[in-house]
């Protein structure tokens, strides 16, 4: 499991880390080059409007939602009960719930489904775009171009710097603020 944005980036690129710089800039190329290939030919054999992953939230989150009681205020405003009561905006600007999970992710909670629902709403149209198909096939439509005529060098062994620390143990100083103001408390 990786927990940031660079350990994930080296778990990739294991062999090619090893490598010389230009070594290792043509093999990553390579591997994105192949990378957008795969991930845009695996979204055209995808039938829905979301991908896979979000559809079968959508699905599981539509059989869950079946089972509230909607109480519907207007046309945009509806009261849904779960356990407790949880008042739901579907109003198109302003897609809220009292449980906050659809301002956080996106993405329709179970009470926005249930509401959408009721209302005879195309729940689909409610579901933010960067979980639709078409924007992740547009974000693998651009293609890395293969680099023509390229002639690697006989000499290249420019090598990635050495990153080991030293045998002791690291400083531990602090560095003062330069604007803070210091109260005595006592």
């Amino acid at each position: 499991m990786c927990c940031t944005l660079a350990e994930c980036f080296n778990g990739w690129i294991k062999e090619e880390r090893f490598m010389s710089v230009t070594a290792m800039l043509y093999h990553i190329r390579r591997k994105m080059m192949k990378m957008f290939d795969d991930c845009c030919r695996e979204c055209l054999s995808w039938r829905s409007e979301l991908c896979p992953l979000m559809e079968s939230i959508y699905r599981a989150k539509v059989d869950v939602a079946r089972f509230f009681r909607v109480v519907i205020s207007n046309e945009v405003e509806f009261e849904v009960e779960d356990v407790i009561v949880h008042y739901v905006n579907v109003e198109r600007k302003s897609c809220s719930c009292h449980c906050r999970y659809w301002q956080i992710d996106g993405f329709p909670c179970v009470h926005a489904v249930a509401s959408i629902i009721s209302s005879g709403g195309s729940l689909y149209s409610f579901i933010n775009l960067a979980f639709a198909v078409s924007s992740f096939s547009q974000s693998y439509s651009q293609s890395i171009h293969p680099i023509a005529n390229i002639e690697m060098p006989e000499n290249c062994d420019i090598m990635p710097p050495d990153v080991s620390r030293g045998p002791e143990r690291p400083k531990k100083k602090r560095i003062e603020s330069t604007g803070a103001s210091w109260r005595r408390i006592h």
